[in-house]
């Protein structure tokens, strides 16, 4: 997945250089989709094609030329012209193993249509390097930040386990049990969101809340007697916790000027830090751009505390954050459109690294 937010006030082209997938609010055809026109852009040897699944969505392009770096641009281009703020998503894919490392395959924001225009890209490359290159100027230097995480870097397992049951509806893990027996999760279940525990063995399912409203956000607490999780069964969204079986479901945050998004408890069991949207935002939603706060909460007694404003949403906490001495907290933020993992260390917000993916 290459995301990035982007301010821009000049119209500007924004397109697929090989392959691309995205929602916008562009009148889709039958042809290209979402997008306006498609062209080869500097002088390849082969003519480039594409083609759209409308049923799916998904874009196949095939492109031939040299390289889109220095002053050999040439690239296969599905574009469409787009002004003002906009943000862009797209999930990429190689059709086959390819035999030059520096293909590429990404999203471009162009000024023009000629190679050397204006222009900034997130590529994945066939070596798997993935960066941001940028243009600053026309026919200029083309220039380079590289993520750390470029792929493949992926460590895991050959064998991965099943642990939650095919064919009843969506499962989306939120939380382990300290023993590793036990995942909870958020199941759609039934028509209707709700928690749910399934033993890793045997994949039995529990159901822990059962409300006509949304329930999310699970995870236990360090000791494995608790659950903590959101809820907007009052309204607004807000931190509930329970016990480990689903009873004792009890209220903990009351702000119904907010709407409060995934709680993570520290490893010592003193603090929980959570998300708060305002209520510009539909208490059910939790969208990846907008303007959040995230707080910590004693779990004995006190009031929340504001540590940091960000920019950012869905995926910024959604999994466990805390490190386990509980001095440092982890996170995902938007800032200048990159995506930045950043460390809460004592409560003050320091960034440890960007990367641009």
């Amino acid at each position: 997945m290459l995301n990035i937010v982007f301010w821009y006030s000049s119209p500007i082209f924004l397109c697929l250089i090989i392959g691309y997938a995205a929602s916008h609010s562009y009148q889709e055809s039958d042809v290209l989709g979402i997008f306006e026109n498609t062209l080869d852009v500097g002088d390849v040897k082969h003519e480039g094609r594409v083609s759209y699944n409308s049923s799916t969505g998904e874009y196949t392009l095939a492109g031939s030329g040299e390289n889109m770096w220095s002053d050999n641009n040439q690239f296969r281009y599905l574009w469409a012209p787009v002004q003002g703020d906009f943000i862009l998503r797209a999930e990429l894919e190689f059709i086959g193993e390819g035999a030059d490392p520096h293909r590429k395959i990404g999203w471009t924001v162009r000024n023009t249509l000629s190679p050397g225009s204006v222009m900034v890209n997130a590529a994945i490359h066939g070596d798997g390097l993935t960066s941001l290159q940028y243009r600053k100027s026309k026919d200029a230097e083309n220039l380079e930040n590289v993520s750390p995480d470029s792929l493949p870097a992926v460590d895991g397992s050959d064998n991965p386990k099943q642990v939650t049951t095919s064919g009843v509806g969506a499962s989306y893990l939120h939380g382990i049990s300290p023993d590793n027996q036990i995942v909870i999760f958020t199941g759609n279940r039934n028509g209707k969101y709700d928690i749910f525990a399934a033993d890793v063995n045997t994949m039995e399912e529990t159901q822990l809340t059962d409300t006509p409203d949304l329930d999310d956000g699970s995870e236990y607490s360090p000791d494995g007697k608790y659950i903590y999780f959101n809820s907007n069964r009052t309204g607004t969204m807000q931190i509930w916790r329970m016990n480990a079986d689903g009873s004792n479901q009890t209220q903990l945050t009351f702000d119904e000027n907010f709407n409060e998004w995934f709680p993570h408890i520290s490893p010592d069991g003193k603090k929980m830090g959570y998300m708060s949207y305002g209520t510009d935002v539909e208490s059910a939603d939790h969208p990846f751009y907008k303007n959040v706060t995230l707080r910590m909460m004693p779990l004995e007694d006190g009031e929340p505390e504001v540590i940091v404003y960000l920019y950012g949403g869905q995926g910024t906490i959604n999994v466990p954050s805390w490190s386990p001495d509980s001095k440092k907290w982890h996170l995902l933020a938007i800032r200048e459109g990159t995506i930045s993992v950043l460390s809460m260390i004592k409560w003050r917000c320091l960034q440890i690294r960007d990367f641009t993916v």
